[in-house]
């Protein structure tokens, strides 16, 4: 990051005063006139005017902002200022979704430059050594499978003390959320209104099950149920949900 923009940052922040900014860039030019070449930062950091950490947030605040040419959501740039928001290369946009062990954020990843959904254990949860291995094994399972009714997981893994998967971003809503806006207009089932469409959700769906289980080994979902079949508002379907899948080895009792 160029200096004067990192003074400004830090300025903004309320890390910096002037004065000590003006320090800082004393200090670095008396070290260039003795032969060395230090950046801003290392200068801020090896004389005490800021901590690594505070560095660090400051530093990657910056990763989710626009590139020379790029525009991005209105909610991205604000939360690139906020260094509460900033998760490894990710930045939490908002939360999505909770269930009894797993909380769903949207994020940007400054890497992919596109928005994910990622998927947290609860508090409460990661504490439990058995919650956290089955969500890195759905993790590691879904990142092996690629089928276009299967949602795709991107990365995995532990960043700090937080387990997670990144995975995209579905925009529609649950088979049981359609049947019950069907009932809620006093249809018997959404079925019966549009029959060819909804075969046609059950036909992917099968496909993709039958996907999983031509795997070697291969995967059970062992939890198929309309809250577990997400259909986008293209009327796409996924299986999602892999958390209680199991695969099927020789010695599976």
């Amino acid at each position: 990051m160029e200096d004067a923009a990192l003074g400004r940052l830090l300025g903004e922040w309320g890390l910096l005063k002037d004065h000590e900014l003006a320090e800082a860039r004393e200090v670095q030019s008396r070290l260039k006139l003795a032969g060395g070449n230090p950046a801003l930062e290392s200068v801020l950091v090896d004389f005490g005017f800021l901590t690594k950490r505070q560095l660090e947030d400051a530093l990657a605040v910056t990763e989710g902002l626009p590139t020379p040419g790029e525009e991005l959501p209105p909610d991205v740039v604000e939360a690139s200022h906020d260094p509460t928001k900033k998760f490894g290369h990710f930045l939490l946009l908002n939360e999505i979704g909770r269930g009894g062990v797993g909380v769903v954020h949207r994020a940007w990843d400054t890497e992919l430059r596109l928005v994910l959904a990622l998927k947290f254990l609860r508090s409460e949860a990661s504490l439990d050594p058995m919650r956290v291995v089955d969500l890195l094994q759905e993790g590691s399972r879904l990142s092996r499978l690629r089928h276009p009714n299967i949602i795709t997981v991107h990365e995995f893994g532990r960043i700090r003390n937080q387990f997670y998967i990144a995975m995209d971003l579905l925009e529609g809503m649950g088979l049981d959320a359609l049947i019950r806006s069907a009932k809620a207009r006093n249809q018997m089932s959404p079925f019966y209104d549009q029959p060819k469409r909804y075969l046609a959700i059950f036909r992917d769906i099968a496909r993709a099950v039958h996907y999983t289980h031509t795997r070697t080994p291969p995967l059970l979902h062992c939890d198929l149920k309309p809250p577990n079949i997400f259909v986008d508002f293209s009327w796409r379907p996924y299986l999602v949900d892999f958390g209680v899948a199991r695969e099927l080895r020789h010695d599976t009792p």
